[in-house]
């Protein structure tokens, strides 16, 4: 993606613009570490960006980690059938990031298993 199609105030400053009217390295970093909390925390959005989009961008990134989950605990996913995705939305609520995909995957399951009144798989 060419620099010129990044977010405006996301992109890199201009080596040869003036110097008083890019944007300071400690503000860039605030506002990316907003961005990314706006997309994977649910914080609002930072100034200046269009508060839709960042949403559609967050929803779209939960869905693609609930799918990474269902490809490592695939029987969890199978039993749960269309509830998986509520399921899904309620635990990540309610969860800090994980350290990794695997980690996560066992994470939900162990959420399933304490929220569910029924035995998650019969024996």
């Amino acid at each position: 993606m060419p620099a010129s199609a990044d977010p405006p105030g996301l992109a890199d400053p201009d080596p040869g613009a003036d110097p008083g009217a890019s944007v300071s390295a400690g503000s860039l970093a605030a506002r990316q570490l907003a961005l990314v909390s706006a997309l994977v925390a649910g914080a609002a959005p930072p100034a200046g960006m269009a508060e839709d989009r960042v949403h559609i961008q967050a929803q779209a990134l939960l869905r693609k980690r609930a799918r990474s989950v269902a490809r490592h605990q695939p029987d969890v996913a199978a039993s749960l059938g269309d509830g998986f995705w509520p399921a899904f939305e309620r635990y990540a609520a309610q969860s800090v990031l994980p350290t990794s995909t695997a980690a996560d995957a066992k994470a939900f399951a162990s959420y399933i298993r304490k929220t569910r009144r029924r035995p998650l798989f019969r024996r």
